[in-house]
């Protein structure tokens, strides 16, 4: 099933395999609200949650992360999802967010260095793909809404984490993440980034934390920049 909430109608050939692909215009009313709509339309007894720019590179990837679902205590099975360059994508953390993470995740990207790709228990991954049970995600009630866009995935992992459920990153099994595939501004991108993070913190967060973000977002929005990527 494709969710299309973009200014421009989906167009084009949507699957050359054997599976029936229903493609369902709504408002764009934020990333997570699109998801929702998606799994609330659809039957299947887990699904899987895929961005547009994501290509596959593990052959039966479907199949490998599904049955992975099937471990003791597994709610969400994920790929490693790696950048086009083959290492592991700069969006990607496998801790929840904090201010300790954001500050790590700035000072990987200024040195550019690529954190190599991780496997097993993990505490978050991005949802820019990943498989969940229905049950489990009927219960989690799904993305909250109120994100727009960014930190819907940590703050759906902070729930997993919370009914004491596991999250797994299968070995062996990668996707490529294209990353920044919206067509939004940078100054839109930089809103709703800045709105989900304040947001998240506020629930998960120790308030001094969600203090010190604020005053970092502050600072960052006197500063002129290219471009926002998710810690």
């Amino acid at each position: 099933m494709i969710v299309d909430n973009g200014a421009v109608p989906f167009v084009g050939t949507t699957c050359d395999g054997p599976f029936t692909v229903e493609v369902i215009r709504v408002e764009n009313r934020g990333f997570g609200s699109a998801v929702n709509e998606g799994v609330r339309r659809s039957s299947a007894a887990s699904v899987c949650i895929s961005n547009p720019d994501v290509r596959l590179r593990t052959p039966d990837v479907f199949h490998h992360l599904h049955k992975s679902l099937a471990d003791r205590g597994v709610a969400i099975a994920a790929p490693q999802v790696l950048g086009p360059d083959g290492h592991a994508s700069e969006d990607v953390t496998h801790q929840l967010p904090s201010v300790r993470s954001s500050l790590s995740m700035v000072l990987k990207r200024r040195h550019h260095r690529p954190a190599p790709p991780q496997s097993g228990d993990v505490d978050n991954i991005t949802g820019a793909f990943f498989m969940i049970d229905r049950s489990t995600w009927n219960e989690l009630g799904g993305f909250d809404e109120a994100y727009f866009m960014y930190f819907e995935d940590a703050d759906l992992c902070a729930r997993v984490k919370r009914m004491g459920l596991r999250i797994l990153v299968v070995p062996g099994v990668s996707v490529e993440h294209e990353v920044g595939g919206t067509p939004a501004s940078w100054v839109q991108r930089r809103g709703w980034y800045e709105a989900s993070r304040l947001r998240y913190f506020s629930i998960w967060r120790p308030r001094h934390e969600g203090l010190a973000i604020a005053w970092l977002a502050a600072l960052a929005r006197r500063r002129p920049g290219r471009r926002v990527v998710q810690p």
